[in-house]
Order: structure tokens, then sequence, then C-alpha cells
């Protein structure tokens, strides 16, 4: 087979830049499985699948059912969630909410791993805010979800504050990680919830609750 790639073409299509400015307020919402490729290996590859895929299928449900959500990225071993701010200051709460809702579930669904395949699943949720991320879309990409770059630090930081949240090693506890910049939003009653768990003031917050029955 020979090489499809055409040097000449490929430079006038980076030539011709298509950068929009397209400047927006973003809420990105990570949700995190922990030790995902570790997995395949402490359980069989069919186990793996029993348990990640219902899990992320029922993200989806939940994240989709508050109708705040812009866009879903799917990154391998979990669910990014993507609201755009639009001067909706509610939005913030909005979202948090959305956090509870999966930390909710999240405890539920840890009790019956354990219970099914003796094994301890384990998620980190964190969400934060960028009021200056520039959002692209990416051409000849079908998928409507996954065809948008984002670029700011948003989706970064909410990524490592889902990975960075204490890890539930007896699972008693269900964590959410938050950024200063979302926790200043929140109503005060929401910000309750949330201590600071950061020496520096700046990184993360994170607190342990969920909806009761």
């Amino acid at each position: 087979m020979g090489s499809k790639y055409y040097r000449e073409k490929a430079r006038q299509r980076f030539k011709n830049k298509s950068f929009t400015n397209d400047s927006i307020e973003l809420i990105a919402l990570s949700i995190d499985i922990r030790r995902s490729t570790q997995m395949p290996f402490l359980l069989t590859k069919e186990e793996t699948v029993e348990i990640v895929k219902p899990f992320i299928e029922e993200c989806y449900i939940l994240l989709q059912s508050r109708t705040i959500f812009n866009n879903f990225i799917y990154a391998g071993d979990g669910v990014i969630a993507v609201a755009h701010v639009n001067n909706n200051k509610d939005i913030f709460n909005e979202t948090f909410d959305a956090a509870i809702d999966i930390n909710t579930y999240l405890r539920d669904y840890r009790k019956w791993v354990k219970k099914m395949y003796n094994y301890h699943f384990d998620v980190g949720i964190g969400i934060t805010y960028d009021n200056n991320t520039y959002r692209e879309y990416i051409k000849n990409m079908p998928n409507s979800y996954n065809n948008v770059l984002y670029i700011g630090g948003a989706i970064s930081k909410a990524t490592k504050l889902s990975g960075i949240t204490p890890k539930n090693i007896k699972g008693e506890k269900c964590y959410i990680s938050a950024s200063k910049e979302f926790r200043k939003f929140l109503s005060e009653e929401n910000k309750r919830f949330i201590k600071l768990k950061n020496s520096k003031g700046t990184v993360y917050y994170s607190s342990t609750f969920w909806k009761e029955d």
C-alpha cells in the first residue's frame, strides 16, 4: 500500500488557518475511573466490560437529565461533561447537583461491584471553571460530541482534580473536588459542603456527601 500522505495538499490545508476566535466561559466536570488500566489484569476483560460499560452509560443518563451540558467527551476511563455558562449563574449549582447525582449513584454501584466481583471500584470527580476557553470545531470528524477542541484550563484541570481526590481505600467515602474558581460561584448552602483541603488555598476543595433517599 502506498502512502496516503500528500505533502502539498497537507501544506495547503494547514496554511489555511481557520481560527474563529470563539472564546467562551466553560465549566468542566470530570468523572475518572481509578486504576482503569489495571482492571483487565486484576479482573478478566469480560468482567471489566461488565463493570465499566454500565457505569459510563448511567453517568451519561444522569448528566443528560440535567439538560445543562453542551458536550460530552469520552476519555476511555471516564467522562468529561462540558457546560457553557452563557451568563447563566445558576449553572454552577446545577453542575454541582449533577456531581452529587453521580456520587450518589457511585455509592450504590460500588457496593454492587464489590458484592458481584469482589473488586473495589473507585471513581474521582472534579469540577472547574474557566472564563476564557477557546472553542474550535475539528473539520472532517463526524462525531458531533468529540469534534470540538477546547483550549483553556478547564478540561485539563478538571481531569487533574478528579485524579487527586483522596482514594477510597476502604470504600467508605465518596469525594468531589472543585477548583476555587468554581466554588466561589456556588450558593452559600452548597459552599458549606466543600471545605478547603489544599494548603495553598488555590488548587482544590473536597468533601464527602451524597443524597439520601
